[in-house]
This record gives C-alpha cells, structure tokens and sequence, in this order.
C-alpha cells in the first residue's frame, strides 16, 4: 500500500468495555473507514497472561 492511499483514510482507536478485551497489557481496537466513504475495516486484539 502507498503513502497516498493511507492518506485519504480515517482512522480510529477504540476500546471496549467487554469480557473479550482482558485489560492485561496489549488491547488493540483499530477502525478505518476507506477513501470510498462505503467500506470499514476493523482490527481488535488482546493479551492475557
């Protein structure tokens, strides 16, 4: 992926207050809406020890 494309996207980090986030270490909530304005793409990952 180029710079550019990256550029025109709106990013966003989240949490959420759920028993699949652990709250240990190493929650990650990433949404991007794409330049189209018509496609999200979403990333959610957790840690537990």
């Amino acid at each position: 992926m180029r710079i550019e494309e990256v550029a025109d996207r709106s990013w966003a980090l989240f949490d959420a207050s759920t028993n699949w986030f652990c709250q240990v270490a190493w929650d990650v909530g990433v949404a991007v809406l794409h330049g189209d304005r018509l496609r999200v793409s979403v990333l959610a990952a957790t840690d537990e020890d």
